[in-house]
């Protein structure tokens, strides 16, 4: 789930500095009262192409790439175990990641 108010907030505050944000998430963050879905509607496409959960958990920002299985939740960052990789400068891999979120991005609806 995407449910931390300060991963929100930045989003949020990115946008109205003019910085292009785009999120892809399966159908349950609509049904969940407490995700980000309701204030950043606008930027979040819906990926129901797949029959399950939409588990990618990625990040890319310029040329830095964050995954792993952190949940962007309270939950995760103060009770859960979790694990979360920073990988920056890596054009070839920045570039795959991409390639992978364009395929994921083509059958996912606004």
């Amino acid at each position: 789930s995407f449910t931390s108010s300060p991963i929100k907030e930045a989003l949020t505050a990115a946008i109205v500095r003019g910085v292009s944000v785009e999120i892809i998430m399966d159908d349950t963050v609509v049904k969940t009262q407490s995700s980000i879905y309701p204030s950043l509607k606008d930027v979040i496409r819906i990926d129901s192409f797949h029959s399950g959960l939409q588990h990618n958990k990625v990040m890319i920002i310029d040329n830095t790439i964050i995954t792993g299985s952190f949940n962007y939740s309270n939950n995760a960052e103060y009770n859960n175990g979790e694990n979360l990789l920073v990988i920056k400068n890596n054009k070839c891999l920045v570039n795959q990641y991409k390639i992978d979120y364009n395929k994921h991005k083509e059958h996912s609806n606004k």
